[in-house]
């Protein structure tokens, strides 16, 4: 079987094609094509200072905060370390 009698029977099988509606000329939607990369790449620098501030902000938390006290002076009598067991 070649393809110009595959056809015929098809049609003969289905029938005829509907006829094709003439094309709707409108105006394309170009500006929303160029506007999806641009909204991506917002969103895309808004999570990443966003990532940067949470960052920053825990460890800026993780710091321990208040005074630091000086070193103990050695005393002059050297003592003995306390035995692990008794």
């Amino acid at each position: 079987m070649n393809e110009n009698e595959f056809r015929e029977r098809l049609r003969g099988a289905l029938g005829e094609p509907p006829p094709l509606s003439s094309p709707v000329l409108a105006p394309s939607h170009a500006g929303l094509a160029r506007a999806y990369p641009r909204g991506m790449a917002v969103l895309a620098f808004v999570l990443a200072l966003l990532l940067v501030i949470v960052l920053v902000a825990t460890r800026v938390a993780m710091r321990p905060q208040g005074t630091n006290l000086p070193a103990a002076k050695p005393s002059p009598v050297a003592q003995a370390a306390p035995d692990s067991l008794p």
